[in-house]
């Protein structure tokens, strides 16, 4: 697939088709994460917002609060601005993130791709890429689609309904003459799961200081997957940046190097994500090296943001704890929609008394999560997967489209596809021109986050009961994590659940409430 088959001249424009692809995708992601913007907010526009979001306003003559874009800023102001303004000017703003050259950017990258899956004599480059998938063809994904489509559909109508009636209720109108934006979606939503489950993310904070946060996940591999993380002393690309050696518990076996970067920044990537610096290969007796980057408060974490950093870990481990003969085959080096199950799988994880105990054993002045607020997290977390699933769906579709067959300008596609849900279209957005995971390496392959989570329901089976079961861990270690990708995923899973893979767990999970 990288062009060595070709015929000489198809296999010198691979080589420069594949460059540009690398250079464009590059400038796609540089371009968001090197943002300045910063809205300008008086007090009163930012009434109900956590005060330590609210920093002093450096420059601003008019004594406004200057807000920028990245998450420990975006998701608080979305969820407890009352000003309406507000919320659709921060969201607007992030929506518009990477603006018209990012647009024309991402078109380019179509062509490309259409362009190199044809010197293969595929119609799309999605016809190109998913034959090396699990699902196999567009066909099957479109299938695998429409069965989520059917599950979440219903359900997105429930969600939405709640959150009109929550929105007419605020307002103090009538249900009828109430409209729903897509700017209210975070802040009804958080209302509700405060009025119905009387969950605030921002009461979570003080009990997962980032510090205590990391170690209690480092207990949680040491106690499930039996390794070790001692701090190592390196200049890295910054202060905040630290790296940790990982040793096998039992042999002491050095394993590898995590690299951890915990808070946000000017100009660092602005999202989550796990970057695999080194595969393994036993072959070469070289080890893996990984580096995990966040951006998180330096208050503390939510439950939400807790989950994502056991998230990424999860990616964390797949790249460390792999044995695999070939570079090629380490760690996350495995078909696109399997790569996000090992770290879905962990997700449950932050809601298991159990698990959350571990952060006493760490940090000894640390407060435990009070017994009834994680239970009502509990059962908040199910509140709004309709608007949640129903959003990664459209996300999938869209992807899948903009890489078939018909060319259709990114944006254009985007307002048409849009338009076609509940809410519609928020004119003035361009989430296309932020949309880095199909920029880079999940063009045609963002179903697979859905695709994945099917599997990571289904992994998670075995640990029923037992989530700190180092027996059960042990053996997903050895058999799922350790082969990389030099084992098909749907064998992986076969191995280590004792039959095939089934989406039963999913659709149970999907009509939790």
């Amino acid at each position: 697939d990288s062009g060595v088959g070709l015929p000489p001249a198809q296999r010198e424009r691979a080589k420069a088709i594949s460059t540009e692809i690398t250079g464009l995708s590059q400038a796609f992601r540089r371009r968001i994460r090197e943002d300045k913007t910063r809205l300008a907010f008086t007090q009163a526009e930012l009434k109900g917002v956590p005060a330590p979001v609210c920093q002093p306003p450096p420059g601003d003559a008019k004594g406004r609060y200057l807000l920028g874009l990245d998450y420990p800023t975006l998701t608080p102001v979305l969820e407890n601005a009352v000003d309406p303004r507000t919320r659709e000017r921060m969201r607007g703003a992030f929506l518009r993130l990477g603006g018209t050259e990012n647009l024309a950017v991402l078109q380019q990258l179509g062509d490309l791709r259409r362009e190199y899956a044809a010197l293969f004599g595929f119609d799309s480059y999605a016809d190109f890429v998913l034959r090396r998938r699990m699902a196999q063809s567009e066909a099957e994904v479109q299938r695998f689609l429409a069965t989520v489509k059917d599950a979440v559909e219903r359900r997105e109508l429930d969600d939405l309904a709640l959150l009109r009636e929550a929105k007419a209720r605020h307002l103090k109108q009538p249900v009828e003459k109430t409209t729903l934006q897509r700017s209210d979606v975070a802040f009804y939503s958080e209302r509700i799961r405060r009025a119905r489950f009387a969950v605030d993310q921002e009461r979570f904070r003080p009990y997962f200081p980032p510090q205590a946060s990391l170690d209690t996940v480092f207990a949680l591999a040491t106690r499930l997957f039996g390794v070790n993380f001692k701090p190592l002393q390196q200049a890295l690309w910054h202060a905040d940046a630290r790296a940790f050696a990982v040793s096998d518990g039992t042999s002491g076996e050095l394993l590898g190097t995590l690299f951890v970067d915990l808070y946000p920044r000017d100009d660092k990537y602005n999202h989550a994500a796990v970057w695999t610096l080194r595969n393994v290969s036993t072959l070469a007796e070289r080890r893996p090296a990984a580096a995990r980057v966040v951006n998180f408060d330096r208050r503390g974490l939510t439950l939400d943001e807790f989950e994502t950093l056991l998230h990424e870990f999860g990616h964390a481990l797949h790249a460390l704890l792999s044995k695999t003969r070939h570079a090629g085959q380490g760690g996350t080096s495995v078909q696109t929609d399997f790569v996000e199950a090992p770290s879905q799988m962990l997700e449950d994880w932050v809601y298991r008394p159990e698990v959350l105990a571990l952060m006493q054993q760490v940090c000894k002045a640390c407060k435990p999560v009070p017994k009834d607020l994680l239970a009502q997290a509990e059962r908040a977390r199910h509140f709004g997967k309709g608007y949640q699933y129903a959003r990664q769906h459209l996300f999938a579709r869209y992807d899948l489209a903009f890489h078939g067959r018909t060319r259709e300008a990114p944006l254009a596609l985007w307002k048409r596809m849009e338009a076609e849900t509940p809410l519609g279209h928020a004119e003035g957005s361009m989430f296309p021109a932020g949309f880095a995971h199909i920029a880079g390496g999940y063009a045609a392959g963002y179903y697979s986050y859905l695709w994945s989570q099917v599997l990571a329901e289904d992994l998670r089976t075995a640990f029923d009961g037992k989530r700190l079961d180092a027996a059960t861990g042990q053996r997903y270690r050895d058999t799922v994590l350790a082969n990389g990708g030099q084992v098909a995923p749907a064998e992986l899973v076969q191995r280590f659940l004792g039959r095939p893979s089934d989406s039963r767990a999913f659709f149970e999970f999907l009509n939790t409430r």
